[in-house]
């Protein structure tokens, strides 16, 4: 969330200007081309191979009562591997993590931004345990980018050597506003929505393009559109094609690694354009920038419609699941 401003308003026409990476079109679709082999997927976010973990079903009630954060913490279900079938052989499939922040929603600023990082549980873990100790150190209790701009370098630093991709999703709101259809409005919801909801895609599609399986998401929980976009994923869960396997909403003091996040969605709303060319890049540890103008916003409009149309099959066929299930407890 923004806090305050430090650098000019960004002009309509920077994005034009901006680093070409970008996780949207050619740049993702070559991404899920490239399968990781079963040998080889466990190295590529830095597990040992021969970790194994419960099937995600058998603790999907604990995942329920007590939200994904915690059931992460708790169960540790993210830091293995679960046993898969794929084309008749076992392979492991990796369960990653992903958090993300969101800037530029208030009126200062001609873009809304949402961005973010996805990794293994090891890798975020040893990211916490080495910004904890920056925190502490500069008598600091949690991070916000608008406030500790000294920090920048540390964070950089910290981003750069974990294996954690990073995803920034940016949304012209007067393209917006225009392009995007009143009924893809309807179901995606404000710019902020609909953004959000681009990043997480992206991002799930990364990570099954990697082989790496379902992903769970955790949304900062400052934006009063959160539990709207929550509840849209939710509604995916169901289809294994969008590979979203928990979506939980935290604070950044709860959630350490939301840290990293604000400080990818502040340069890019901001326009940092120095310390984005730090970040921005295909390796790990670096960003994959979409701009959402507004012809990708007019097709943008369209997937949304599909996907609405999509989790609403999903709920008509549980909801069929369940009076079948009621029926036969009956008979």
């Amino acid at each position: 969330m923004e806090r305050s401003c430090r650098s000019a308003v960004v002009s309509q026409e920077a994005w034009a200007r901006a680093p070409p990476h970008s996780f949207g079109n050619g740049a993702l679709a070559s991404a899920c081309e490239v399968r990781a082999s079963c040998a080889s997927a466990p190295d590529a976010l830095g597990l040992a191979p021969r970790r194994h973990c419960e099937e995600l079903s058998e603790v999907q009630a604990t995942k329920q009562s007590r939200g994904v954060r915690e059931y992460c913490d708790s169960i540790v279900v993210c830091t293995n591997y679960r046993l898969a079938l794929a084309g008749g052989r076992r392979r492991r499939v990796l369960v990653v993590q992903a958090y993300l922040d969101e800037s530029g929603t208030d009126d200062r600023w001609p873009y809304v931004t949402v961005a973010g990082w996805i990794g293994s549980h090891a890798e975020w873990s040893k990211f916490e345990a080495e910004w904890r100790k920056t925190l502490v150190g500069a008598g600091i209790g949690v991070f916000h980018a608008t406030e500790h701009h000294s920090l920048w370098p540390q964070m950089v630093r910290a981003i750069k050597r974990r294996k954690i991709k990073g995803f920034v999703v940016t949304v012209l709101k007067r393209a917006y506003k225009t392009a995007v259809t009143q009924k893809a409005k309807n179901v995606s919801g404000n710019a902020y929505s609909i953004s959000a909801q681009a990043c997480v895609h992206g991002m799930a599609q990364w990570a099954k393009g990697k082989g790496h399986g379902k992903s769970l998401f955790t949304l900062e929980s400052g934006q009063p559109n959160v539990d709207f976009v929550r509840r849209r994923l939710e509604a995916l869960q169901e289809d294994d094609s969008f590979g979203i396997a928990g979506v939980s909403v935290a604070k950044k003091k709860e959630s350490v690694p939301l840290q990293a996040a604000d400080f990818l969605a502040h340069i890019f709303a901001t326009y940092e354009r120095s310390w984005m060319l730090k970040i921005i890049g295909d390796a790990y540890g670096r960003a994959l920038h979409q701009n959402y103008d507004e012809p990708a916003l007019v097709r943008l409009s369209a997937k949304h419609e599909w996907i609405a149309k999509t989790a609403r099959h999903i709920r008509e066929k549980q909801k069929g699941a369940r009076k079948q299930m009621k029926k036969a407890s009956l008979s």
